[in-house]
This record gives C-alpha cells, structure tokens and sequence, in this order.
C-alpha cells in the first residue's frame, strides 16, 4: 500500500485513538437541533430514524471560500467530482456512492429537476453558498416522502433566512487564484408580524483550460496553447415571511441565477465552446399551525434555460411545477399522522412534450426522544406515461440510553423516465418503465455532549433494478445496480477552543449487464478519508486544516476514434486550510483559505485538469 494511504490512515486511527472525530464541525451531533428534511415535520436529531448530515450557517460562514460542490465533497458519504476542477465544470454529486441521478435535490424542501438533462439532473453550479442559510442531507431511500429521484436520499438546500433583528446590512468581497472575484451584499430584517431577506452576489474568475494539454500533461495556467475557461455568475435571493395571526405563515420567495462561461471540447482537447444558463425558481409556502394539526401547502416553479455554443452544442429548456400540500395530525404526544398529495408537471421547450406524476402519500410516526423512534409510509405515484407503482419505507430508531443510539431503515425508491429519455432527439423510448431500487440500512450513533465526543457508524445496501441505459438504437430498461458500503464520523472537543473529526467511507459498486457482473464505480473513489482540525487561539480568531484522501477511481477515456477504454486515476492525498478573525464586536470579519497546499497534480477526470494550488482572502462587512 503506498505511503501516501498509509500516512492517512495512521491518522485516521490516531483520531480515534484520541477518540477526536467529527467531520469538519458539520456532522456534529446536536440532539437540541431541530431538522425538518427526514420526516417533513421538524424533529430533533435525537428522534431521527435515519442517517441525517446538517451544515449549519456556522459551518457555512467559517468556509467562505468554497462553493457548495467543495463543502458537499468533504461530508461523509458524499463525493462531488468536478469541486476542484475549473469552477466552470459541471460537477457530479455522488451520495453514498450512487449516480449522481439518483440524488434528489430539493431548495426550500421543494424537489428541482432539469427535464432537457440526460437523467434530469440538477445542476448544482446553479447554486451560491452566499444565498444558502443551512443544508440538510438525509441518507437513503427518501422516496416516500419525497417522489422520484430519491433512491439515494436528498439534498435539501434552505435558502437564507430572515432575519431576526429590525434591519441588517451584509457585504462581502473576495479576490483569488486565476483572477476570481466574489461580491456580495444583503439585507434582512424583523418586525413582530413579519421579516425579510434578500441578497445579490457575483462571482467571476478567468479559470483555467479545463482540458489537459496531451502533449506536456501540465496543469493548464503553465500550457501556452489551451485557452483559459472563464465563468461568470450572478444569483439574487429574496425570501418573505409575513404572520397575518398567529396561525398562519406565508412565505413567498425568489432564487435567480445566471452562468456562463468556457469549456473544451473533451479530454487533451482545447475548443472555443461556451454556455449560458439562466435559473428561475420561485415558490410559495403557506403554513397553519395549531395545538393538534399542521398544514403545508407549497407551490414552486423551475425553469432552466441553456445554450452551448459548440460543435454539437444547441439551446435546451427545463420546466418544473411542483405542488405538494400535506397535513400533520398529532393524536397523541408520541404519535403522529401525515398525509400529503403531490403534483408534478415537466415540460422540455424542444418538442413541447409534457409528463404529469401524481402522488398521494402517508405517514406515521411515533415520538419517544428517550426511547424507541419509528416511522413507516406508503406513496402511490401514477405517471401519465408509464402507469403506476408504489413505493413504502420502514425506519427505526432506539434510544438505548443518553449516549447511545441504534438506527435503521428499509424502504423502497424509484426514477420515473425523463422526458429527454421518452421523447428526445436522439434514442427516445415510450415504453420505459421505472427504475427500482430497495435499500437497507443499520447505523449507530454515540454522543458524550459532556466531552463533547460524538461518533457515528453506517453500513447500507442498495439494489436498483430496470436501470435505463443508452445501447443502439435508444434508451431501454436493462441493468442491474448493487452498491453497498460503510461509513464511519467522529468528532470530538477536548477544549472549546480545539476541535478534532475523521470519516471514512468505503464503498463497493457493481452493475449487472446481461447477467455479467462487473465493478463500476466510474469516478468516485472506494476510500475516502478526511481529517480535520479547527483550532481558536484566541477570540474572534479561526484556524481550521484539513487532509482529504481519495483512493483509486476509475474512468472511460473516449478516444478521438471513438473507441474507448478504462483507465484508472491515482489515489491522491489533499490539504487544505483556512482561517477567519472577528473584528469590531461581530461587524467586520476577514477571512481566507488556500487549497491544495502541496500543489498536487492530479484529474478527477481523465484528461482534464484541477487547479491546483488556489487562494482566496475576503471581508465580511455586518451593520445593524
């Protein structure tokens, strides 16, 4: 095993050993905190029945130089490939090691799809980290409550929030690496019957040659002939939440997005191609609420416009209305009813051609945050293409005492066709059924909030059949999918001043083509190791490093001549760092990182490149 492995290793055990884990302070186990994504109803984290990651605002102030795919990539159980590529790059999300498809994203708890996509995938390029006030991440299954798409569990991106003083002022303003610019500026504020927040933020950088130049294989800022892959993008966030009684809430809100920027035209490939894409994503949510019963009636609206100007480029839209409206009847303190009803609409602008899911669902739940958690629920979903199928999940937790907690979960999940797969150009099927998929799981969790030592375990199977696939002359329901792997998260706080984490996750992979058997996980690694330490000197003042490992992935390499063969990338060994320091009572912060301290040269796809080492130094301006 190389030295590189060994080393990380050794350290990861030495955490341990300490008994000093955590993730970066993100998985940290608060059983005070109050989630709403696992059960659509908010919970504390001691009464989950499922594994649950939050990245709390803390957590998201304390990294503000990265974007949302690096923060995703360092969790436990989550691989972004493309974090440290050319910002540009399209990133892929892999939740405990499945395709990036079968990942549900949600904003506001509310599911985003792109129907133009192959798979209809999220782009989370379209997301700022300066517009979000916490993500809630739930492993699993989550196709009960949530639909189509979530085989794998969900990723629930909650906008800012409003704020809780009368009005406050927010700036900030960053400069990097290959000429990259962030500003930011926000205003929020509260009064007793309402609040506010809106926010603009840009962000601009020169890049990078996202492809590799074949003939030197240097990192692309030291090849004079590939040009360099700028990307510039603009968000506004606005959100509202106005209480006419004490009863009822209704909170109206608005994400926008634009993007464009350079790419190349594949692997050791240098082209002028570009692409623009423009995000619209409003919605409404209504809440009552009294002592026994609470209901949510939600409305959003996606609308994704692209266009690649490129060999093989064109323009390409995606629309999504979503309306969901469920209600929560509290029979007793420890038991609890949910039924819901949810409506899809997707639409593609090439062809005009539509589909409609519909999806009544229901719940229950029993509540004992010192004992036994359970939850079980059924969801009918009728597709106006394909018919229906159902889906059910089962989830269990058992508070054995204070410290130690024991989980699990069984249930099943499904991807409906997306309209590029029945109706697109190129290969379209009507007939596609849905892909299927059963999951299991067992997790423990042990928190000692006296030490302030926490440490969680995981281990999961996943099996998803009818997987759709392209083979001449189009799309068709064929493969096997089987992954299963381990998880483990520790953290631990001997001083307040001195944090320590450590994960490891390990993961097996394999698709089953005409009754072969094969490994395949493309471009995400087995192992992966993360080791962190956060340490405050003294007041106001954060320091945190931070050393990632990312075993062995394999890759296809399509070739000039459209042949094509597996190639394996080299395991590499990350560190990074960053550093905050509180200034004037909570009203201006510096702050800065540096990633890829010992400027590793390595792909996280093959034949394209990373940046390198990258730096980034920036102030946050807070005025009352």
């Amino acid at each position: 095993m190389s030295k590189i492995i060994t080393l990380v290793l050794a350290g990861f055990l030495c955490s341990l050993s300490s008994q000093a884990q955590t993730t970066q302070p993100i998985d940290t186990v608060e059983f005070k905190e109050v989630v709403v994504t696992a059960s659509k109803m908010p919970i504390s984290l001691r009464e989950t029945t499922k594994p649950v990651l939050v990245i709390d605002q803390e957590t998201i102030s304390q990294n503000s130089g990265k974007d949302v795919a690096q923060l995703l990539s360092e969790q436990s159980g989550i691989y972004v490939n493309g974090a440290y590529s050319n910002g540009g790059k399209d990133k892929a999300t892999y939740l405990q090691g499945a395709s990036t498809r079968y990942t549900l994203f949600l904003i506001d708890g509310l599911p985003v799809y792109d129907p133009s996509t192959i798979g209809g995938v999220f782009d989370i390029r379209n997301l700022s980290l300066d517009a979000i006030e916490r993500i809630e991440v739930v492993k699993g299954s989550m196709s009960t409550l949530y639909g189509s798409d979530a085989i794998a569990g969900v990723v629930n991106i909650i906008t800012k929030e409003s704020g809780r003083e009368n009005i406050r002022l927010n700036a900030s303003s960053s400069t990097g690496s290959f000429a990259t610019y962030r500003n930011q500026i926000g205003l929020n504020g509260a009064q007793e019957r309402g609040s506010f927040s809106i926010l603009y933020s840009r962000e601009e950088s020169e890049g990078i040659s996202e492809a590799r130049d074949n003939r030197t294989r240097e990192m692309a800022q030291n090849s004079p002939d590939f040009d360099k892959d700028g990307f510039t993008k603009n968000t506004i966030s606005a959100k509202v939440s106005v209480k006419p009684n004490s009863n009822l809430t209704i909170i109206p809100r608005v994400l926008i997005n634009t993007f464009e920027g350079g790419y190349d035209g594949g692997a050791f490939s240098d082209a002028p191609n570009t692409f623009d894409s423009d995000f619209f994503n409003p919605g409404v949510t209504l809440k009552y609420q009294n002592e026994v019963f609470f209901l949510q009636s939600d409305y959003s609206y996606s609308n994704t416009n692209r266009k690649n100007v490129a060999a093989f480029g064109g323009e390409f839209e995606g629309k999504l209305h979503n309306y969901d409206i469920y209600g929560v009847y509290t029979a007793l303190e420890s038991l609890q009813f949910l039924a819901g009803f949810n409506y899809q609409n997707m639409e593609i602008g090439s062809n005009e051609r539509t589909s409609d899911l519909y999806s009544p669902y229901f719940t229950a739940r029993i509540r004992n945050p010192s004992g036994i958690n359970g939850e079980t629920g059924i969801r009918l979903n009728t597709h106006s293409e394909y018919g229906s199928n159902i889906t059910v999940s089962g989830s269990a937790s058992y508070q054995f005492s204070k410290v130690f907690k024991v989980l699990s979960s069984v249930g099943t999940g499904f991807k409906a066709p997306t309209l590029d797969e029945l109706y697109g150009p190129f290969g379209a099927n009507p007939d596609l059924d849905p892909e299927k998929s059963i999951y299991f799981n067992v997790g423990s969790e042990l928190s000692f909030p006296e030490s302030s030592l926490n440490f969680t375990g995981n281990f999961f199977i996943r099996n998803i059949t009818d997987v759709i696939i392209y083979s001449f002359p189009g799309y068709l329901n064929q493969d096997e999918q089987d992954d299963k792997g381990i998880e483990f998260f520790g953290s631990y706080s001997p001083l307040a001043e001195l944090q320590f984490s450590a994960s490891f996750d390990y993961l097996i992979g394999s698709s089953v083509v005409n009754g072969e058997k094969t490994d395949n996980l493309l471009r995400r690694p087995k192992t992966k190791v993360v080791l962190s330490s956060t340490v405050i000197p003294f007041s106001g003042f954060n320091f945190s490093v931070q050393g990632s490992y990312l075993g062995e992935r394999d890759d296809i390499y399509f070739k000039p001549d459209f042949s094509s063969e597996i190639v394996t990338l080299d395991e590499v060994f990350l560190l990074n760092a960053n550093a905050s320091y509180l200034l004037f009572e909570d009203r201006i912060t510096v702050f800065g990182d540096i990633k890829n301290i010992l400027d590793t040269d390595y792909s996280e796809v093959y034949g394209f490149n990373t940046t390198g080492r990258a730096w980034n130094l920036g102030v946050k301006i807070s005025l009352k």
